[in-house]
């Protein structure tokens, strides 16, 4: 009978450890430009910017003596203002049926929705932070207003890309800002939610409001670098 030497268990487990670093630390993700994000979506950029005017305009039309029931307005349209766009660019590409199209080329479809939503609700954070402070900077806790708007936009723009990955459908986008806008539009009518509102703004510190807002920016980072890995090409 021949005899079998086999390397010490230490030595084995070395050699694997070796192997699977080196396999996952070669793992380069390659991103796709603005260009290719944003291909085939100048309609939608359009007719977004007059959806986002026009909200705007009607959070200003909104405006009256009461600061709780203008902040409610601004803080139900804050969100809202960045959906358009993710929406109508999927909507129109579904009308065009190419989705399929796109979805067989380098970079599968979702990662570039993924990344879109994320680029989009970024700037539209930033856009309605210069809107908000130019227009109503004399309104009591507006800075708390924007940090908590900033926390909500963020917030429903990752809530919509689960329920999109989930279901596939641009009418899914659609599911948390409907519910949003219904839930705003009840609260700046009823005392109650005047009241939930006053209490959001003005008993919470702003520092707690600008913690949630950076901690709601992570999270979909870290859930879009997580579809990134997952379905990036590499």
């Amino acid at each position: 009978m021949i005899e079998i030497k086999y390397p010490p268990r230490e030595e084995i487990e070395k050699c694997k450890e070796a192997v699977v670093s080196a396999a996952v630390s070669k793992k380069k993700i390659c991103r796709p430009g603005l260009k290719t994000v944003f291909y085939g979506c100048g309609a939608a950029g359009y007719i977004s910017i007059l959806v986002y005017l026009l909200l705007w305009g009607l959070c200003i039309a909104l405006r009256d003596g009461d600061p709780v029931r203008t902040g409610t307005a601004i803080l139900g349209i804050y969100p809202l203002s960045c959906f358009a766009f993710s929406f109508l660019s999927v909507f129109s590409e579904e009308q065009c049926e190419i989705i399929e199209l796109k979805s067989a080329l380098r970079f599968p479809y979702f990662y570039i929705v993924a990344l879109r939503a994320l680029y989009s609700s970024v700037a539209a954070v930033f856009m309605n932070l210069i809107v908000a402070a130019a227009v109503f900077r004399d309104l009591g806790g507006v800075w708390s207003l924007c940090a908590a708007g900033t926390a909500f936009t963020v917030g429903l723009a990752l809530m919509s890309l689960k329920v999109y990955e989930k279901f596939g459908s641009s009418a899914a986008i659609c599911a948390p800002p409907t519910v949003w806008a219904a839930v705003c539009v009840l609260a700046r009518s009823s005392e109650a939610g005047s009241a939930v509102f006053k209490a959001l703004i003005e008993t919470v510190p702003l520092a707690v409001h600008i913690a949630v807002a950076a901690a709601s920016l992570a999270l979909i980072l870290i859930y879009v670098g997580k579809v990134e890995f997952k379905y990036a090409d590499c």
